[in-house]
């Protein structure tokens, strides 16, 4: 019924009004790569519209994965792989992960005409096409998370990393954000070295309930402090403001005192967290976390704070990843 109500819809245009010239040619407004997809749609409203244009290009993306099965794309409740079925994909079935971009839209004889664009794009190569040699608003940490994609020095335009119903996002630029899939999530956990300060795990991959110690070495005189951020959300202060001089060397928790850090999954088969030593000339202000680190649940975590507070210290990070199979 709904093909036999577009043509009948499309009948009634042609009789009552001229299809605007860049609808009826298809015209690009952008060349799509293989990852990016347009549509061309009209409906009673713009809303209609935008529905019609997310089912076609939900179509396009079942066959896009059906040829190309290196293309992830999360469906309900699973993964497209090789055995993706060949079912006509209808936009409810279909969850559009990000942004809808429209790039067209016009009113004709009370009709509705759109053109829109969609991107699939991997997120290292999002952040590749998003970076550039100079930023008002960078950050230190993820700049060299694409400088490192690239093999040059490029920036990423105000970063910013928070969790939302139980999901990471990250967002760049003014209006752009991707969310994130777990693999996606610890590409962006790096290990991270500076002059001035070190950080080392005792192990970089661990079994649920093993305990863990996290070694620094300070190379100048300053504040040092240990933060933990873990994949649930959570913000933990380790060491705050603790003055450290030139060429000290210790290891958190003292050994003496304590077996160490326990690792946990909450759950999860496998999860990564990323530690972050900071040495500041001056004490640095973490009541900022403490909202994040206290907070009844992490569901819904900001911690753009934690990635804020690098750009005021040197820094050095390691990734601990626990699973429960080595």
């Amino acid at each position: 019924m709904r093909f036999i109500c577009l043509v009948l819809l499309f009948a009634a245009t042609f009789a009552r009004g001229a299809i605007p010239d860049w609808y009826f040619n298809n015209q690009t407004f952008e060349e799509p790569n293989a990852y990016q997809f347009i549509a061309f749609a009209s409906g009673a409203s713009f809303a209609e519209a935008e529905k019609n244009a997310k089912e076609s290009i939900a179509s396009s993306i079942q066959s896009s994965v059906s040829s190309r099965t290196e293309i992830s794309v999360s469906m309900v409740g699973d993964v497209v792989d090789e055995s993706f079925n060949n079912q006509a994909i209808h936009e409810s079935q279909y969850i559009f992960e990000y942004p809808l971009k429209v790039l067209k839209r016009e009113r004709v004889d009370g009709i509705y005409y759109i053109a829109a664009w969609y991107d699939i794009s991997p997120l290292p190569v999002r952040l590749m096409n998003a970076s550039y040699k100079e930023c008002h608003h960078s950050n230190v940490y993820f700049d060299r998370v694409v400088s490192g994609l690239s093999g040059s020095v490029l920036c990423i335009e105000s970063p910013i990393l928070s969790k939302k119903s139980d999901h990471w996002f990250f967002y760049y630029g003014l209006d752009k954000y991707v969310k994130l899939s777990d693999a996606d999530y610890r590409s962006l956990l790096l290990r991270t070295k500076s002059e001035e300060i070190s950080v080392k795990l005792s192990s970089a991959r661990v079994t649920p309930n093993s305990y863990y110690q996290i070694n620094l070495s300070a190379k100048k005189d300053g504040y040092l402090s240990l933060v933990q951020l873990y994949q649930s959300g959570e913000v933990a202060v380790l060491l705050e403001n603790e003055k450290v001089k030139a060429g000290s060397i210790q290891t958190f928790p003292n050994p003496q005192l304590y077996e160490g850090l326990l690792s946990d999954t909450g759950g999860k088969d496998i999860t990564t967290d990323l530690s972050i030593a900071y040495l500041c000339s001056m004490p640095i202000d973490l009541s900022q976390f403490e909202t994040i680190s206290t907070q009844a649940n992490y569901e819904n975590s900001d911690v753009s704070a934690v990635f804020t507070a690098m750009d005021k210290c040197s820094i050095a990070t390691d990734v601990l990843t626990t699973s429960t199979k080595l």
